[in-house]
């Protein structure tokens, strides 16, 4: 996995403009970028979720199957308290597979010999969120609304939502200086006869994480 930090600049723009005559006028524009400090995104294990070796064996015909979920430390830290958000973007969405649900909640796993290998959830839970060392009120936004709510105890992660968190029952996003938890990962692979079982086959799922400046 891996993550970035998106700095969302604000820009300034002012024309001054004057004019002796009509035919002789000129113009002279001050631009500027005023820009949040900046935040940093870590994650643990380098963000990486590694399943080592899955014998072909425990795979059953007919059958999906799910592996063991792992978790991912998270912290974002910030030089003072600023107000933030969360997003995340599939890197490997082409291969996602439709039986797994909603496309929105699920992330592919790449592909092997043209066959898509599988998918998995993403969660930040509720209860293991802290911001500035405190439980934290974690809430979401549909990309693209206005309006925030509360998460449920599980925290799925979405394509289409915006993660923020904010003070003691509120729902509105609040200013902190560090936010911690872990991101709770659970994938299921294709049924064994929709994979080319005959050579190796390599997890490939990734995940850009953004810091959005609320």
């Amino acid at each position: 996995m891996k993550n970035t930090v998106l700095l969302l600049p604000i820009g300034v723009a002012l024309v001054i403009s004057g004019a002796a005559h009509a035919a002789r006028s000129s113009s002279v524009a001050v631009n500027g970028v005023s820009r949040p400090p900046p935040c940093n995104l870590t994650l643990g294990d380098d963000g990486i979720a590694d399943y080592g070796m899955i014998p072909a064996a425990s795979l059953i015909r007919g059958n999906y199957t799910d592996l063991p979920y792992k978790n991912v430390a998270l912290r974002i830290a910030c030089p003072r308290k600023t107000r933030v958000g969360l997003s995340v973007t599939d890197n490997r969405p082409d291969s996602l597979i439709v039986a797994f649900g909603e496309a929105r909640y699920n992330f592919g796993l790449g592909k092997a010999g043209g066959a898509n290998i599988g998918g998995y959830r993403l969660f930040l839970e509720q209860s293991g969120v802290t911001t500035d060392g405190r439980p934290a009120n974690q809430i979401f936004s549909v990309i693209g609304s206005r309006n925030w709510n509360k998460t449920g105890p599980g925290g799925q992660l979405g394509k289409d939502r915006l993660f923020s968190w904010a003070a003691p029952n509120t729902s509105v996003p609040a200013m902190f200086q560090t936010i911690s938890g872990s991101i709770l990962i659970i994938p299921t692979l294709n049924k064994p006869e929709n994979l080319p079982m005959m050579q190796q086959i390599k997890l490939d799922g990734a995940v850009t994480l953004e810091i959005m400046y609320l």
